[in-house]
């Protein structure tokens, strides 16, 4: 029985050799001064002028994945021998060229140089310039001159690991000399079925140094294989074919969401960075007014599949509501998630309105009911808030809690959204918009007197009530004047009675 589940993507070995055998390994090639000697890769021998190279051919498989492990010998403990290289391109040289301890191709090299004792050093590079000209163009993508000492004039393990995101890590006797040093795009999109790697030696006109590889294993992704299982009994055995195919868990991010300009369509989406070598089959986002929302939900979207950055537009919400979001991927394994995101929805404003028209009052005669329509939110009854104005008495227009009054005693609402307010010991009637807050004086000087007028040109002495008609007119209950005044909409105060 097989059981149990793999977290873990495996790398298979595509090539081993120690070595032992002077025929070398299938699949592997040599060239130049190199030869099998003494149990290990020999690329050169301590003599001036001299190249080698070994060959292992392309697997076959494209796969960003690649561990290579080797045992790497040299002799000087300084430089002056110019160095050995590993390779991993679709077009390294194995012969000819020049300053090929830098790396031969177009793909991926590492360098380890001796060419003098300034510039010992170990340096990564990708890109094309090294084959035939001591002229770098291709990206050097990091470089170390600290840990010279472990490899320099000694055999020394040397481990090169690329990742599935195209990251490469580099340690030097269990030393990290380049830890997850960022690929090139170019490097993931690449075809490196037929890649191979190439391990080239060289020796300077005036400076000699042995240069070998022993040990050496290549592990690749090399994707599903046939595996043989096998039961025995008393009675015999049986055997059967399971094609395997270990897969790593998706790695992805949720987007940060962006709202519209109204709060109740917001965008956002997913990075899939990694399918850990399934199929991503489904992606999307996932929201609900609870922590931890699950595909199980209704509420989610649908966004293509395969790895890479996708947008999500996410409607039908509620107003005044807390939502909890996160990207989602499905791959054979299951489905994953990304990192919650939350938001609030805004409240919509309440806006009540009536119809405009004249509306009369008469003794003894039933009113006719005014019709107020709300085109706006739901008013929400559990919270009180303040419109505008302070605790502290006095006269000052301005936005909200900026405003002061002094004794309001009456308010009424006309049909746009404007609060009109009987500022009584102010002895002025103010006006609120009611969608910024914003506090003016409609009518009155301040002064306690008895004056028509428009604006503050008209003068009041302790208004006290104040209602308004259809048609925006606005009526006062000037308490100390004895009088019922009236303002238009343009702020015209007359008496009325």
């Amino acid at each position: 029985m097989i059981s149990g589940t793999p977290l873990v993507r495996s790398r298979q070995v595509y090539y081993a050799d120690d070595f032992d055998d002077a025929a070398g390994g299938s699949g592997a090639s040599i060239a130049g001064h190199a030869a099998y000697t003494g149990g290990w890769m020999r690329l050169t021998d301590a003599v001036t002028s001299q190249d080698g190279s070994f060959k292992v051919d392309a697997s076959g498989v494209n796969t960003n994945g690649l561990q290579v492990d080797f045992k790497m010998i040299t002799g000087k403990t300084s430089g002056g021998a110019e160095g050995l290289s590993y390779s991993f391109s679709p077009d390294a040289v194995t012969t000819g060229g020049s300053s090929v301890q830098l790396g031969t191709g177009t793909g991926l090299s590492l360098s380890f140089t001796t060419l003098s004792s300034s510039t010992v050093k170990v340096n990564l590079y990708y890109g094309s310039g090294r084959t035939n000209s001591t002229t770098i163009t291709g990206t050097l993508l990091a470089s170390n001159t600290s840990n010279n000492t472990l490899w320099l004039g000694r055999t020394s393990n040397i481990s090169l690991s690329i990742d599935d995101d195209a990251k490469v890590t580099v340690k030097v006797e269990g030393t990290t000399v380049f830890n997850q040093v960022q690929l090139p795009a170019a490097y993931a999109s690449a075809d490196k079925s037929t890649w191979y790697h190439v391990f080239r030696g060289i020796t300077g006109t005036a400076s000699n140094d042995v240069y070998a590889i022993d040990d050496l294993v290549i592990r690749q992704r090399l994707g599903a294989a046939d595996h043989t299982i096998t039961g025995y009994n008393a009675r015999g055995s049986s055997s059967t074919t399971l094609n395997i195919r270990v897969v790593d868990l998706p790695t992805l991010t949720t987007t940060a969401v962006s709202a519209n300009t109204t709060g109740f369509t917001v965008s956002s989406g997913g990075n899939i960075t990694s399918d850990g070598g399934g199929t991503v089959s489904y992606r999307g986002v996932v929201w609900g007014i609870s922590s931890g929302p699950t595909i199980v939900l209704s509420t989610k979207t649908s966004d293509g599949t395969g790895t890479g950055s996708f947008t999500s537009s996410v409607s039908g919400l509620t107003p005044n509501t807390t939502y909890y979001l996160r990207a989602c991927v499905t791959t054979e394994l299951g489905t994953f998630y990304g990192n919650e995101v939350s938001f609030t929805t805004p409240q919509v404003p309440v806006h009540i309105s009536f119809p405009s028209a004249s509306y009369s009052i008469v003794r003894s005669v039933a009113m006719t009911p005014i019709s107020l329509t709300n085109t706006g939110g739901v008013p929400d009854k559990t919270q009180v808030g303040t419109l505008a104005g302070n605790l502290n008495r006095g006269y000052a227009d301005g936005i909200g809690g900026a405003a002061n009054f002094f004794n309001p005693r009456g308010i009424a609402l006309d049909g746009s959204g404007t609060v009109y307010v009987a500022d009584a010991s102010n002895n002025r009637i103010r006006k609120i918009d009611i969608a910024t807050g914003a506090v003016t004086t409609f009518a009155g000087s301040g002064t306690q007197t008895f004056a028509d007028g428009t604006g503050t040109g008209a003068s009041f002495i302790f208004p006290s009530g104040v209602a308004v008609d259809g048609s925006g007119t606005v009526y006062v209950a000037d308490l100390y004047n004895h009088r019922i005044r009236k303002i238009t909409a343009a702020g015209v105060v007359s008496t009325l009675a």
